[in-house]
């Protein structure tokens, strides 16, 4: 007999599959039941989906996970736990948001100024290329910058022209009135200005999202490549897989004109007209409407529908749609057509989602 299918038979074998077990506060009898059918399944491990769950790392959350806990232990499973109570993560169940600011993400600028000693009586401003800096195609002024430290260093350089830093003093406390004033000894040195600010974190969050891996990397090209790499291999790839898409290329286009109008009135009637007037293409109000469907399924795009405040009744059509993180849908353009008034209603409608509240697009008929 092969050994694999020994293996199966005598109950011996290894975990190929680790389905998602969705939490929505269930009794303690059917979260027990769900592990016995799952174990039953010759399933060896579960990961525990949070987001659905009313008291999310609240006393009943973490009375359904130490049930859970009990059953694994007692039936050899194993466990993991998604770590947060919304998609994208990194809110921390909003933890993050409440906490005192020396415990949040703060953004570090470095200024490097090279100079070469003894210079006795030299004097240099604490920072000197603040004030200004490029984003999103446009100069801006840098508001909240905070000093850090100054760092004096040693450079050194190899006959291959490799150079690295020795020798770091903080000179921080001899800073008077935001001008650095030292004796800078015999050598070849330079003094790091750090400038800390949570407004660079904000315009990194605007155009690069807030996917937890995103922060992980420290160069631009790093994060761009990461969420292209992210949007075709994962999601796209997903979406055409699972849902059997025979016209990727049809996907595709109405992903582009989507990422294009967030936050644009509009409805699978009108999409339709844009393929056959701007691509010149045939496509079925039908079609776009499954489409549509597909992305919302995979967490991509939400659709806010429009209410009439005045006549107090909801109208089908048209609609917005907005994307759950930025980062994605700037990489699907390229980071190209980057409006800052967009973004902005694209991330306080992320927000509102985010804090429980459900919203609408408000109209007031005649």
């Amino acid at each position: 007999m092969n050994e694999r299918i020994q293996e199966i038979v005598l109950g011996n074998q290894g975990n190929y599959i680790m389905p998602f077990f969705w939490q929505h506060g269930a009794d303690e009898a059917t979260l027990r039941e769900y592990m016995e059918k799952i174990q039953g399944c010759g399933i060896h491990a579960v990961c525990l989906e949070a987001r659905p769950h009313p008291d999310y790392v609240g006393p009943q959350w973490w009375h359904d996970v130490d049930i859970v806990m009990e059953e694994a232990r007692k039936r050899g499973m194993r466990v993991w736990i998604l770590d947060d109570s919304h998609f994208p993560t990194g809110y921390a169940n909003g933890a993050v948001k409440e906490a005192p600011d020396k415990l949040k993400r703060w953004y570090l600028e470095e200024y490097v100024h090279e100079v070469d000693g003894p210079l006795e009586g030299f004097r240099i401003a604490a920072a000197t290329d603040l004030g200004s800096r490029q984003r999103m195609g446009r100069f801006f002024e840098r508001p909240g910058e905070t000093l850090v430290a100054v760092v004096l260093a040693r450079r050194q350089e190899d006959e291959a022209g490799r150079v690295w830093y020795e020798q770091l003093q903080d000179v921080t406390d001899q800073l008077e009135g935001g001008w650095l004033k030292m004796d800078v000894p015999q050598g070849n040195w330079a003094i790091f200005t750090y400038q800390g600010t949570k407004q660079d974190g904000w315009n990194e969050y605007m155009l690069y999202g807030g996917l937890p891996l995103v922060l992980s990397f420290q160069a631009p090209d790093q994060k761009i490549s990461f969420l292209k790499a992210l949007f075709e291999e994962t999601y796209i790839s997903d979406i055409v897989g699972r849902h059997n898409v025979r016209n990727k290329a049809e996907l595709e286009d109405l992903l582009n004109i989507l990422s294009s109008a967030i936050g644009s009135l509009t409805n699978p009637e009108k999409l339709s007209a844009t393929f056959k007037t701007v691509k010149k293409k045939k496509i079925s109000s039908n079609t776009i409407k499954k489409y549509i469907e597909y992305l919302c399924d995979s967490f991509l795009i939400e659709s806010a529908v429009r209410y009439d405040v005045k006549g107090k009744k909801y109208i089908d059509t048209p609609i917005k749609y907005y994307f759950t993180d930025m980062g994605l849908r700037n990489a699907r353009l390229n980071f190209r057509q980057l409006e800052e008034t967009h973004t902005m209603e694209n991330i306080i409608f992320n927000e509102l989602k985010i804090r429980g509240f459900n919203v609408d697009v408000g109209v007031i008929t005649q």
